[in-house]
């Protein structure tokens, strides 16, 4: 699938994954997909790129969510 947009819109994408070559594989599906890709190994950098993580928010709690479906 690829994104066109007639202004030029190419959405951006924080993929989180723990696993090396899953983070890769996403990484390469969406940037085929015409997305721009950050990747993070773990929810903590996740949100230090979003700018959201400081000493505030120090004991936050990850969960993973594994083949979850959203309806």
């Amino acid at each position: 699938m690829k994104w066109s947009c007639e202004n030029g819109y190419q959405p951006h994408v924080l993929a989180v994954d723990d696993n090396l070559v899953d983070r890769k594989l996403v990484e390469k599906l969406l940037k085929n997909s015409s997305c721009k890709v950050t990747t993070a190994e773990n929810g903590a950098s996740a949100l230090e790129f979003l700018g959201l993580l400081d000493e505030h928010n120090q004991h936050t709690n990850f969960e993973e969510c594994s083949n979850v479906i959203f309806k």
